[in-house]
């Protein structure tokens, strides 16, 4: 499009053309220091054609070779068969009458290379004649002749110069009655002109001279051309001009082979109104409907459609020898068009550009339009509305410098898929030159937008270019973005993302730069340009920040090589319905080798807040390895899980040191703690808070970072304390009532929110505080007026529990003390029989088994507690020895076993201190409400104390 404009607005210059003809018919006309008095050389005697060296200028069969008179001078030859004189005009008062002197038939010879250079003479030919006016006395006999100023050339007057050898250059002007005035030279009459393949008509020729002055008349007298003012063709019919093709070029192009000169192009040249040539100015000016047609052999024409158009020309004699141009002494330097609109149409590439103004300066190649009403430049593909542009072509094709004001858009289309674009602004669009490269400014509320591809606007977009010249044509150059930076109010918006920011700059890498390595294997979805999800499961990014970098590789498919943003960086995702969202929140997000299998994200805050489908990590530095799907964590932070049958209970998990996910499991270091609800059997709730030197958590489903958009519950399953772990619950009811609280110091520790398994290695000690009724139902062992009751279990090997089941088991030199309390704080501290209570109970044994049968957590309505291995229970009144040793409270029954060869043994007394009632036997069974026993295997009985007990029946 570039090299046709220039083309097309250099088919104006060829009207330059016309200055030959201008120039070959005022110079014989008009030039006053021909005074023949002085300056003839020889007698106008005849003398033969062929000496004086003019027979190739006429016909065979013309007047001038057939002996006319001659007068010639340093500037050329008069030529006449005979001459009258004619009577002089009065004089007024003051004034020196007028001669005239009647030529039946003349021409004239001038040689123009005296003043051009070129060596070919100009003729001009009145075959009807001509009347000559002179200042003063006429006196030819004598040779006196007076000042020239004026005359008549009456009929037909034609000027021709012979073409130059090889060359089609001869020029020839055909017109009659010319007027010529002191300061003026005139005709009414019609005009027509040829000068090589270039012809043209009008009518109504005037050309206006300066009047002489004394102090340049001299310097003046050297030049034919200096005295001419100006020259005007009031009406002009056509101009065909043949511009040779390959000067229509500007900007530098190289020097065409004189084969390519050959090539021409037509230009057909039309107005309404005056042709005129200001010499003063070097001005050439057309007006009134002009229009330049420009002829094209490989398509269709081009066309330049406006109200007045001037040509402006340096004076430059020592032009380029091989140019057409050259001989004129003249070289166009602008062109100005004016209208309502000016319209230029180059439908051969399909573009148009109309406005009210468009200039274009052929020195420094600078283009210029303007419009109030709004610049339109269109091609098949884009449209350019401005109020004003202007471009200065760069040389060898490269691009130039531009400014546009806006407010000014651009719309068109890109891609094989032919999408829409619009970029548009409110102030300035500037192309410069910076620091070897071309920078592009979009200036106030720079928007772009494209469709497939989303929006961009901010205060202020640099795009920075570089030029590098192609593979497949050194001489043509490639256009590549170099850099990209956007200020104030920054705003995007596409299918994948969207944000608000500050600042943003983006670095493009070509896809064979060194620094833009090639990714080994599939390219991660967030981080190129298109992913490889479906359309219906694209997840689409919301990001805030004050600054945002980015180095992107170009290619089919742009990648993102890395990426910083800092200041208040917030990222949320935008999903479809059914989806789960992902957020981030932090001072500083980076990305490197993003273009690799393996990119590294790093994420800094005050904490840092990370967020994956109701998942949240929280911390300092956060780092995510995709392509090993790995997270990791220096300092410390904190993770909340969600619960999809507790939304409102998420699990918490902290750490002091460190913490490490790999997408199914996540290990923290340094005192970490987790907590959470666990929902029980009866809607009860239990709340935990587990705190342990390191933990590892296993998640209820494995998460991929690369398919973010699997749908599933994220939640915890299992957790396991490595060292010495401290828990702390509370149960509570469905009123929000608390029933129980517990605590736990054992090593070690596990737990399976899934199947609610636990365990954990000794030595330990586990309390609880519950509400509700005692172990025992009645008497002594009744209901506590606060209804608190305490347990404590000290072991030395390990915990087994089923929370589901509601069973718990500890082994090895298992301790347990059970008593009433008044409050949830209160603790029972008993190590002699002394110290008990009157309901305190004690059992030491190698294993202790405790289950909840019933469905009342707070009525114990169905526990059953079973000690073995060494069995001991002691109570205020009550001692029990056994292998085992067993209690079913819906039962109300506690069974004493021996193991074979020792027997279970049982002391009970009324009151303390009373003489205790002894039972031995293999296998006891008491009831402790009804003071019932039953023996089995019976080995002794304490009769004188028998009456402590009720004796169901002997059944040994």
């Amino acid at each position: 499009m570039k090299q046709r404009l220039k083309r097309t607005f250099l088919c104006l210059l060829a009207i330059l053309g016309a200055h030959f003809a201008y120039t070959a018919l005022a110079v014989p006309l008009l030039e006053p220091t021909i005074e023949l008095s002085l300056s003839i050389t020889k007698s106008a005697q005849q003398h033969a054609p062929r000496e004086r060296g003019f027979v190739s200028l006429f016909p065979a069969d013309s007047w001038e070779l057939d002996g006319p008179k001659v007068l010639e001078t340093d500037r050329g030859k008069l030529i006449f068969d005979d001459y009258e004189r004619l009577p002089s005009k009065k004089p007024l008062p003051g004034i020196k009458p007028i001669s005239r002197m009647k030529l039946t038939r003349c021409s004239m010879i001038f040689d123009a290379g005296q003043e051009t250079g070129d060596p070919r003479p100009i003729v001009l030919r009145a075959p009807e004649g001509a009347v000559l006016f002179f200042e003063g006395e006429l006196n030819i006999p004598r040779g006196k002749f007076g000042r020239l100023v004026g005359g008549e050339l009456t009929g037909e007057v034609v000027i021709y110069s012979p073409p130059t050898s090889g060359q089609d250059d001869g020029l020839e002007i055909v017109t009659r009655g010319i007027r010529i005035e002191e300061r003026k030279i005139w005709t009414p009459h019609d005009v027509a002109f040829r000068y090589g393949p270039n012809s043209g008509t009008g009518g109504d020729l005037a050309i206006v001279m300066h009047p002489p002055t004394k102090t340049n008349e001299k310097a003046l007298s050297k030049s034919s051309v200096g005295r001419i003012k100006s020259f005007q063709l009031v009406r002009v019919d056509k101009i065909n001009l043949q511009v040779p093709a390959g000067k229509l070029a500007i900007g530098g192009s190289p020097r065409k082979k004189p084969a390519d000169l050959r090539k021409t192009t037509l230009v057909d040249f039309k107005c309404r109104g005056a042709l005129e040539f200001d010499f003063d100015e070097y001005l050439l000016s057309l007006d009134d409907h002009v229009d330049v047609l420009r002829h094209n052999s490989d398509g269709p024409s081009d066309q330049l459609n406006c109200q007045h158009l001037d040509i402006h020309f340096s004076n430059d004699n020592n032009a380029d020898g091989d140019s057409e141009l050259a001989s004129a002494g003249a070289k166009p330097t602008k062109i100005v068009a004016f209208g309502l609109p000016v319209t230029l149409r180059a439908d051969s590439m399909g573009g148009l550009a109309r406005g009210e103004e468009l200039q274009m300066d052929l020195e420094t190649n600078r283009v210029w339009i303007r419009d109030r009403n709004g610049v339109e430049l269109r091609t098949e593909k884009y449209q350019v509305a401005s109020s004003e542009i202007e471009y200065e072509l760069g040389p060898d094709g490269r691009l130039g410098r531009m400014w546009a004001a806006g407010p000014g858009r651009v719309t068109g289309r890109f891609g094989d898929e032919n999408r829409p674009f619009e970029v548009s602004w409110q102030n300035d669009v500037l192309l410069e030159d910076f620091e070897g490269s071309k920078w592009l400014r979009f200036v106030g509320k720079a928007h772009v937008q494209a469709e497939g591809s989303g929006e961009f606007s901010a205060d202020e977009l640099h795009v920075f270019l570089d030029e590098t010249p192609r593979p497949d044509n050194p001489k043509r150059f490639a256009i590549q973005p170099d850099r990209l930076k956007a200020t104030g109010h920054v705003r995007f918006d596409s299918p994948r993302m969207s944000g608000a920011l500050d600042e943003a700059n983006i670095w493009f890498m070509s896809p064979d730069s060194p620094d833009a390595a090639s990714s080994a294997g599939n390219q991660p979805p967030l981080l190129s340009a298109t992913g490889n999800q479906p359309p219906d499961q694209m997840r689409k990014l919301h990001v805030t920040a004050e600054k945002l970098n980015a180095e992107l590789q170009l290619g089919d498919q742009p990648q993102v090589v890395r990426l910083a943003a800092a200041g208040r960086v917030h990222c949320e995702s935008i999903d479809a319905p059914d989806s789960q969202s992902i957020s981030l929140d932090c001072n500083s997000f980076q990305v490197e080798r993003g273009n690799t299998d393996n990119p590294v994200a790093t994420i800094v805050g005050e904490p840092a807040r990370v967020g994956a489908q109701g998942a949240l990590i929280v911390g300092q530095t956060i780092q995510l390895f995709y392509g090993s799907n790995v997270v990791e964590m220096q300092g410390p932070g904190e993770m909340t899980l969600p619960r999809k049958n507790a939304p409102q209970h998420p699990s918490h998990l902290a750490w002091q040191r460190q913490m490490r996910f790999d997408g199914r499991s996540a290990t923290f270091d340094g005192d970490a703690v987790a907590r959470g609800v666990q929902l029980l059997r009866g809607g009860e709730q239990l709340h935990f808070n587990a705190r342990g030197d390191s933990l590892t958590a296993e998640l209820t489903r494995f998460i991929d970072f690369k398919k973010l958009d699997e749908r599933g519950e994220i939640g915890l399953r299992d957790l396991r304390f490595n060292g010495l772990s401290v828990i702390r619950s509370e149960v509570f009811d469905l009123q929000g009532a608390r029933k129980s609280t517990e605590q736990m110091h054992v090593h070690n520790l596990s737990f399976s929110q899934a199947t609610g398994k636990l365990h954990g290695d000794g030595p330990g000690w586990v309390t609880s505080v519950h509400n509700g009724s005692d172990l025992f139902k009645e008497g002594q062992f009744a209901t506590t007026p606060k209804g608190m009751h305490y347990l404590r279990v000290d072991f030395e090997r390990e915990l087994v529990g089923d929370l589901n089941r509601r069973q718990v088991e500890f082994l090895g030199r298992v301790r347990s003390l059970y008593g009433p309390v008044s409050s949830w704080d209160q603790t029972i501290q008993a190590t002699r029989t002394s110290q008990l209570g009157q309901r305190d109970v004690v059992i030491n044994s190698e294993r202790l088994s405790i289950a909840d049968m019933g469905q009342k957590r707070d009525r114990f309505d169905a526990i059953e507690l079973e000690a073995t291995g060494n069995a001991f229970v002691r109570g205020q009144t009550f001692t029990a020895t056994g292998q085992r040793v067993s209690y079913a409270k819906a039962k109300d029954q506690l069974i004493l076993e021996g193991d074979g060869r020792n027997d279970a043994v049982l002391q009970f007394q009324q009151t303390p201190g009373s003489e205790p009632g002894t039972l031995n036997a293999g296998k006891i069974l008491f009831w402790p409400d009804s003071k019932h026993f039953e023996l089995d295997r019976f080995r002794s009985l304490d009769l004188q104390n028998l009456s402590q007990f009720q004796r169901r029946e002997d059944r040994r």
